[in-house]
């Protein structure tokens, strides 16, 4: 797990967990991260916590783009969300879906005008039911978490190529 840039690297394949871990299912993504450490083959993992438009150098020359996130569109906590990179963008300008989804949103569009976008791309949650302070996740995405670590191995792992 590191920040890092593959300079020169072509198609890069990253996984980016993003979130607050201080702010309890906010970190949703850092756990993520953390708990795919080794297990996810040639990916790059980033440990983005809430760097916002900082993470722009880390994410050009990306091809395939895997975003882990906690995401609130108001379904019982725990539930896994999915969306393409366009259904995100919409749905990022249209309501809140997380604690720092303009920081998101704009990252997105920092990559468009940079004509930096990857070729694929995926966001991954699941829905928090907390954000209040503390280090640790709720029960229930504790609980959750297994699921969206099987659902990014499935998508990293797909037979013949990636499944974004």
């Amino acid at each position: 797990m590191r920040i890092g840039r593959s300079v020169g690297m072509a198609n890069r394949k990253v996984i980016l967990g993003l979130g607050n871990l201080l702010r309890t299912d906010d970190g949703l993504g850092v756990h993520a991260i953390r708990a795919l450490d080794g297990k996810v083959g040639d990916w790059e993992l980033i440990d983005g916590g809430t760097l916002g438009l900082t993470l722009l150098p880390y994410l050009e020359g990306v091809g395939d783009l895997l975003i882990l996130d906690a995401i609130r569109l108001g379904e019982p906590a725990g539930t896994l969300h999915r969306f393409s990179s366009l259904d995100f963008v919409r749905t990022g300008k249209d309501q809140a879906i997380s604690g720092h989804d303009l920081g998101l949103v704009e990252l997105w569009n920092g990559l468009q005008l940079k004509e930096s976008l990857p070729h694929h791309c995926q966001v991954l949650g699941l829905e928090p039911e907390s954000l209040q302070w503390g280090t640790e996740l709720s029960a229930v995405v504790q609980n959750a978490l297994p699921l969206l670590l099987d659902q990014v191995l499935e998508l990293v792992t797909f037979p013949g190529g990636v499944a974004l």
